[in-house]
């Protein structure tokens, strides 16, 4: 199922694009690429990328990263 509108806007409060948003709540959900990939209808890849940015952006190395300052709704 895609994320819900409440994932979105604690994501959304972190300042990533739409697209970075909906990476971030499926990553915090544990999707892999692929599964994320599928149901956003993009490849693989794309959903990579949309991680590394990511990753950059709020300067964390791993996908339970992302779960942590999703979850705690702060910008750390």
């Amino acid at each position: 199922a895609p994320p819900r509108s409440g994932e979105l806007e604690r994501v959304a409060r972190l300042g990533p694009t739409a697209r970075q948003a909906e990476v971030a709540a499926l990553l915090a959900r544990g999707w892999s690429n692929k599964h994320i990939a599928g149901s956003l209808g993009v490849r693989p890849q794309t959903v990579r990328r949309h991680t590394e940015a990511l990753f950059q952006w709020l300067d964390i190395r791993s996908r339970a990263e992302v779960a942590v300052r999703l979850l705690s709704g702060i910008d750390q």
